[in-house]
């Protein structure tokens, strides 16, 4: 009998330590980022990561690795074992715009969202020599550039679109943010579309500046700033998102706790007004029905404007 009961506890031991009701985490959790140290979104996640730290009682670990459009990110994790105890946080240039530009959506296979974390909107910049849209014409007329932070990304395709109106322009694309930025304030390229987040610390160091802002309306901390429409009578909405993302194989039953206690996270006082003063807008009332609806909106456009602007790993 005695054997029967060492026997019965052993196995709900092993059952419980394997199953989603188990005390979670147990360990520490790592969160993966596919941008590198310092950039807007890694400090945004930071502070989510001080928040669980603290909720789960157990470190949250930022791991950066940058690079291969998303894919090293990734496939990181995709490789890691699915317990819950690596999450990652992607872009929707990671998630819709390089799986179909360098055909690889078989990449996505073993991840899905779990909580969306923010957007932010797109802004047309140029130099501060450069104070309207007839000005950026003449600009365009005689250096016909631009440039964003990736073949393919949003500022691409925003920019794309907007150069469009102009007999087109050549793009130029820039392995990280600071030389992009610098060289438009140069004047040696003639604009891009960057996130709000992203250029904020330039435009506030006076080194850049707004023209227009990709939106439906009007920024209410730029209220002199008009929309894209207001300023050349055509609609161009470029946004880029942030989300958590998951191991797919991870339980439902975990992967719901884990959710619910990311998005408390985002919720926190601290983290919404870090968002806000760094020009991003917080998604975590999202559900993740509406999100999936967003990313297959943004599938759509995103195929769209890649053969509509002839947009390939080469240009």
């Amino acid at each position: 009998m005695k054997n029967i009961m060492h026997l019965l506890i052993t196995v709900l031991l092993m059952l419980s330590a394997n199953s989603s009701w188990a005390v979670y985490p147990a360990k520490p959790v790592k969160i993966v980022i596919s941008l590198p140290a310092g950039s807007g979104p890694d400090v945004q996640l930071r502070r989510v990561a001080e928040v669980l730290t603290t909720k789960w009682q157990q470190p949250v670990i930022v791991e950066n690795k940058p690079g291969g459009s998303g894919f090293i990110a990734i496939s990181q994790l995709a490789k890691e074992p699915a317990d819950g105890y690596t999450l990652a946080l992607f872009s929707v240039g990671d998630i819709v715009a390089f799986p179909i530009l360098y055909d690889k959506e078989d990449v996505l296979s073993s991840v899905e969202p779990l909580v969306p974390f923010f957007t932010a909107d797109m802004a047309l910049f140029t130099s501060t020599q450069i104070q309207n849209i007839t000005e950026l014409k003449n600009e365009i007329a005689k250096n016909p550039t631009y440039g964003s932070w990736a073949v393919g990304s949003i500022g691409h395709i925003t920019s794309a679109e907007f150069a469009n109106n102009y007999n087109n322009a050549t793009h130029v694309p820039y392995k990280d943010y600071g030389q992009w930025f610098v060289d438009t304030s140069n004047r040696e390229i003639a604009f891009g579309f960057a996130s709000l987040g992203s250029s904020r610390a330039m435009y506030q160091a006076g080194k850049i500046h707004y023209l227009a802002i990709a939106s439906n309306q009007r920024d209410k901390r730029f209220p002199n700033v008009p929309t894209v429409k207001e300023a050349i009578g055509k609609n161009i909405i470029g946004q880029s998102w942030l989300a958590f993302y998951i191991n797919k194989k991870v339980t439902t039953s975990l992967k719901r706790q884990i959710e619910k206690d990311v998005r408390e996270a985002i919720s926190n006082q601290i983290v919404q007004t870090s968002l806000i003063e760094n020009y991003f807008i917080p998604m975590n009332t999202m559900s993740l029905l509406e999100f999936h609806k967003q990313i297959n909106g943004d599938r759509d456009t995103y195929l769209d404007s890649l053969k509509k602007y002839n947009i390939d790993i080469k240009k």
